[in-house]
């Protein structure tokens, strides 16, 4: 049986992006994170031991956000979902999205973002 598992606006300060601002001042970046996990084994037992959980998913993301800076927003969705795949082995597939409301663009705009989509298996 598939489920899909989603934390939406995870909401991160750190200091991605070009910019010798970004670096120096940060800003704030939101994350929307949605895995297709087999979940067979919990759902027929009602083991959290056997789940992804939503919690340690989110400790997954916000360990990457703020651990290394990455110049393109593409890069850090890129390493949040090489890791979510490699270190739950029960998620088929993930695909995230990732906003810069404060992106350093001249003009008025609610935010830039990139999606990413990653499968176990291609």
């Amino acid at each position: 049986m598939k489920a899909t598992i989603l934390i939406k606006n995870a909401v991160f300060f750190a200091r991605h992006g070009v910019h010798a601002e970004e670096a120096r001042l940060g800003q704030r970046f939101e994350v929307d994170l949605e895995v297709d996990a087999n979940i067979d084994a919990n759902a027929e037992r009602d083991d959290v031991t056997l789940s992804v959980g939503y919690d340690a998913l989110h400790t997954t993301v916000e360990a990457i956000v703020r651990t290394r800076r990455y110049y393109l927003i593409e890069a850090l969705a890129d390493a949040i979902l090489s890791t979510v795949i490699a270190e739950y082995p029960r998620i088929m597939e993930a695909r995230i999205e990732i906003r810069k409301p404060g992106a350093p663009i001249d003009g008025a705009i609610d935010y830039a973002a990139v999606r990413l989509t990653r499968s176990r298996h291609g």
